[in-house]
C-alpha cells in the first residue's frame, strides 16, 4: 500500500507503526502487542496514525491483510478457507465479508476473475 511521505518525530512513529503492521500482516491487530513494542499509549498511536495517514490503524491493517490475502489467492493453491485460517480470521464467512468490503468482490469472484484473464 502506498504511504504519504512523512518527516517529523510523530511521522517517524507512524512510519514505524506502518512498517510493524506490514511485518506482522498475517496476525490479528493486537493493541497490547503494539503497546509492548512501541512503549506508547495505544490511543495516542491510533489517533496519530489516523491523523497522519488518513485511515485508522485498524482499517490500514485490515486492508493490508486483505491485499496480502489476494496475493495468496493469486499465487498459491490455497482455497478461501485456508487463506482465512492463515490470516487468523474467525471464520471464512467473516473473511469473505471483509474481502468484499476492501476489494469490491468476494474471494470466490476474485479467483474466478483471475482465471478469466
Amino acid at each position: 500500500m502506498e504511504r504519504p511521505k512523512l518527516s517529523s518525530k510523530s511521522d517517524a512513529v507512524v512510519q514505524k507503526l506502518a512498517d510493524y503492521l506490514e511485518e506482522h500482516w498475517e496476525n490479528k491487530l493486537d493493541p497490547e502487542q503494539i503497546v509492548s513494542e512501541f512503549k506508547l499509549n495505544y490511543r495516542y498511536m491510533s489517533t496519530l496514525f489516523t491523523t497522519k495517514m488518513g485511515i485508522s490503524l485498524f482499517n490500514y491493517h485490515e486492508r493490508l491483510r486483505i491485499h496480502k490475502s489476494a496475493e495468496l489467492l493469486r499465487t498459491t493453491t490455497f482455497n478461501v478457507s485456508e487463506v482465512s485460517d492463515r490470516l487468523h480470521f474467525t471464520n471464512p464467512y467473516y473473511f469473505s465479508r471483509v474481502f468484499r468490503k476492501v476489494m469490491g468482490e468476494s474471494p470466490t469472484e476474485y479467483i474466478r476473475n483471475i482465471y478469466r484473464t
